[in-house]
């Protein structure tokens, strides 16, 4: 289980507007050949300027993730930006992609 950035709960109260995107990991090819059969995870970003707010993680690969995601926040990465990246594949990274693909649906 890992965690960066800011939860759903503590944005509750704040006054600008966000939204989250949840995902089951065990999509990813990696878990499948790590044979992980639980995972899940949970992006929350900036409705407005789009930057990532927080990723929260658990199963296989969280640590990973979450350095991925801790890159992106530092950097003010927007949602949409990401899917101007390549992965390597078959890696945790590529949780990235599928993430910006499903805001954009």
């Amino acid at each position: 289980m890992a965690k960066v950035g800011s939860t759903e709960d503590e944005l509750k109260d704040s006054e600008g507007e966000y939204a989250c995107i949840k995902y089951n990991i065990t999509d990813l090819e990696k878990t499948l050949i790590s044979g992980a059969q639980k995972g899940y995870m949970k992006v929350v970003y900036d409705k407005d300027s789009r930057k990532i707010l927080g990723c929260h993680v658990i199963g296989d690969g969280a640590g990973q993730i979450c350095s991925m995601f801790s890159l992106l926040i530092q950097s003010g990465i927007t949602i949409d930006k990401i899917s101007d990246y390549v992965f390597n594949h078959p890696t945790y990274a590529e949780v990235l992609n599928d993430i910006a693909s499903k805001v954009k649906q």
